[in-house]
């Protein structure tokens, strides 16, 4: 199951606005506007055979 929300930063250990300053930095070098493009693109992702991921 996945993890979502405020427990995700409290486990981590860092403050929910230190979590979302790192999304917004991983989502916009991948090119990706927001939670459900993300998951839109792992499930892509996730579908290609692994011999041909670089």
């Amino acid at each position: 199951m996945a993890h979502t929300g405020p427990p995700v930063p409290a486990r981590l250990f860092i403050s929910a606005r230190t979590a979302g300053y790192h999304l917004r930095k991983v989502f916009t070098k991948l090119g990706i506007r927001g939670r459900t493009e993300l998951k839109t693109a792992l499930a892509e992702l996730d579908s290609e055979p692994r011999w041909t991921r670089s």
